[in-house]
């Protein structure tokens, strides 16, 4: 199955205004389905999909997130969605991005304890 085309689409400054925006368009009948990240060295970015399903209108939604290498920080969307929380914390975990405002970020949670300050789900 195809990915879904990327309702949105932008750099990490402008996911929570898209999600507010999002949420106030679909009368806030969204379920968090994943959160997926992919590393594009290549490209020089990190992507971030956050795919909902649209509970009233049916179909999956996704925002779409290209956070750079060189600064991998997002802001947190636990406190909008709290079904984000795990998502994040296994992305920072397994990747290093970090999502600012999130206080529940630690290492080895889901990797072992001597693989501090490792990210196995980088390319590069």
């Amino acid at each position: 199955m195809p990915r879904p085309r990327p309702a949105w689409s932008g750099g990490p400054e402008g996911l929570r205004d898209a999600l507010q925006r999002l949420l106030e368009e679909r009368g806030g009948v969204l379920l968090l389905d994943s959160v997926d990240a992919v590393d594009e060295p290549e490209k020089g970015v990190y992507r971030i999909d956050y795919i909902f399903h649209d509970l009233g209108r049916g179909g999956d939604v996704v925002l779409e997130v290209l956070v750079p290498r060189d600064r991998a920080r997002v802001p947190s969307i636990a406190d909008l969605v709290p079904a984000a929380l795990p998502y994040e914390q296994e992305i920072y975990d397994l990747f290093g991005i970090v999502f600012e405002g999130n206080p529940f970020l630690r290492e080895a949670f889901f990797k072992p304890e001597d693989m501090k300050g490792r990210y196995p789900l980088r390319k590069k």
